[in-house]
């Protein structure tokens, strides 16, 4: 009995990713009964960092590609989508794990992170974080596992760094479409504080920019009061940047400003 395949045709993936070898493709479909797109980037991926194929962001492209057709019906089963069992301790739990923790060790999430962060776009990133945060929750079924496994540390603390980044460099150019993807994106990462801090963030970039700073002349008056001490001027600079009616320009200029200050006693201090 033949074993039964699902997801895109050898043409199908040959439309994909151009720049690959049909036979290279031929093996792929032959080797992977239940393929997706992203399957099959996956695959790539892991050639592309043994210098097999050519050096692509296939992540990208199997985005691309999936979502433009319609009328495919991809393998959709996915242990990350099933509901652990209510006994924590459960060998079911514990397999599940264990196979979530051998994941995240043999695959270079980190060279995917970095490809993602030098190549990709900042859904990529999201989508990239959102696939290693689930399967770093899964390793922690194992009830042996107690803390984020060490192959997704390094991958989850790059991509977050970046995307808290972009945030900043979204504001800084006005773009209020782009941070409004990022926070409807951001929501829909698997549960973390990171995920909650990035839609907090871009929600709040977002009031800034549509601030008209009407608080700015009070925010400054009440953080350069003379008998503030360093502590009280930075907590204060804090509160404002979180929830005062100032623009993004002018918290900016108010971080800038308190550092300045900051340094200058610092320095008097030190003479």
């Amino acid at each position: 009995m033949s074993e039964e395949r699902t997801g895109p045709s050898v043409d199908q993936l040959e439309d994909a990713f151009p720049m690959i070898d049909r036979s290279q493709l031929e093996t792929i479909r032959e080797m992977q009964p239940l393929l997706t797109f992203r399957s099959a980037a996956d695959v790539l991926d892991e050639a592309a960092d043994q210098g097999k194929v050519p050096d692509e962001d296939y992540h990208s492209l199997a985005s691309q590609a999936s979502s433009s057709e319609q009328t495919l019906e991809l393998h959709t089963d996915d242990p990350l989508d099933d509901e652990p069992d209510a006994d924590p301790r459960s060998s079911h739990n514990e397999q599940r794990g264990q196979m979530a923790l051998a994941h995240l060790t043999s695959t270079d999430y980190e060279g995917k992170a970095r490809r993602a962060i030098e190549r990709g776009s900042i859904r990529d990133e999201i989508e990239l974080l959102q696939q290693i945060d689930k399967w770093a929750n899964e390793a922690l079924l194992d009830p042996n596992t107690a803390s984020l496994p060490e192959s997704a540390k390094e991958p989850l603390s790059m991509l977050g760094s970046d995307l808290i980044s972009a945030v900043d460099d979204l504001a800084a150019s006005g773009d209020m479409d782009a941070l409004a993807e990022v926070e409807t994106l951001a929501a829909k990462l698997n549960s973390s504080n990171f995920a909650d801090r990035l839609e907090e963030r871009a929600a709040r970039r977002q009031e800034m920019l549509q601030s008209d700073g009407t608080a700015i002349d009070q925010v400054r008056q009440r953080v350069f009061d003379e008998d503030n001490s360093i502590g009280e001027m930075r907590r204060l600079q804090r509160e404002a940047i979180e929830n005062a009616d100032i623009t993004y320009e002018q918290a900016q200029a108010l971080i800038e400003d308190v550092t300045e200050v900051i340094e200058e006693v610092v320095h008097n201090h030190d003479e």
